[in-house]
């Protein structure tokens, strides 16, 4: 059974500064109407890229990563997944990446990892590659080395939306899903600028109809 609840780090904001200014995301344990992404199974490994989803592409800094992997696979003293399609960084410090063609607000991930190895970082940058925030996860699950399928949901967000990417580092961590919201507004399809420029043509022509009349 997944938990969802805050373990180890407690469930304040954390506030690291940028000079003067206050912290640009604030941890989260959940997303409100955010859109759950699934790992997908395809059992892969190497260091990618892969496909999560349109415009959501895997990457891993370790060539033996994993991506949809659905077997067994353990994490100590907390537990083992099994069944859960997952992509893991299959290492005690390398990283994997999960990348968006369009920046979004939030982004979190249902995560475990073996503590065994230390614990894993998770962050979030910009579109440009900068450090928005980050933090290092300490949490364990509630059924301890029994434990089949648990994890806690870890994430961050943000009042503005240019988050464009998500990291997690170390601990031979893995990920079943994430959750994004708040996408920067889709670009029209090619059809609804079709119907756009129709209709400014067409008042173009009632501007030009009326101004003929009035000079008649």
């Amino acid at each position: 059974m997944k938990s969802f609840r805050l373990a180890g780090v407690g469930a304040a904001c954390f506030c690291l500064m940028f000079g003067s200014a206050a912290a640009r995301a604030s941890e989260v344990t959940s997303i409100s109407n955010g859109t759950v992404y699934t790992i997908p199974s395809v059992n892969q490994q190497g260091a990618g890229p892969e496909t999560v989803a349109t415009g959501i592409t895997w990457t891993s800094t370790n060539s033996g990563a994993v991506f949809g992997y659905s077997d067994t696979y353990g994490f100590n003293d907390n537990g083992i997944w099994n069944g859960l399609s997952m992509a893991g960084v299959n290492s005690s410090s390398d990283s994997m990446t999960f990348t968006f063609s369009d920046s979004v607000s939030a982004a979190g991930a249902f995560i475990n990892y073996s503590p065994s190895w230390g614990n894993p970082t998770i962050a979030v940058y910009d579109t440009n590659g900068n450090l928005i925030e980050s933090e290092i996860l300490d949490f364990a699950v509630a059924d301890g080395p029994d434990a089949i399928n648990e994890g806690y949901f870890y994430g961050f967000q943000e009042s503005t939306a240019d988050i464009g990417s998500f990291t997690i580092t170390g601990a031979y961590a893995g990920v079943s899903e994430i959750t994004l919201s708040g996408s920067v507004a889709a670009t029209p399809e090619p059809g609804a600028l079709v119907l756009l420029g129709t209709g400014l043509l067409g008042m173009g022509g009632v501007f030009s109809r009326r101004r003929s009349r009035s000079i008649a």
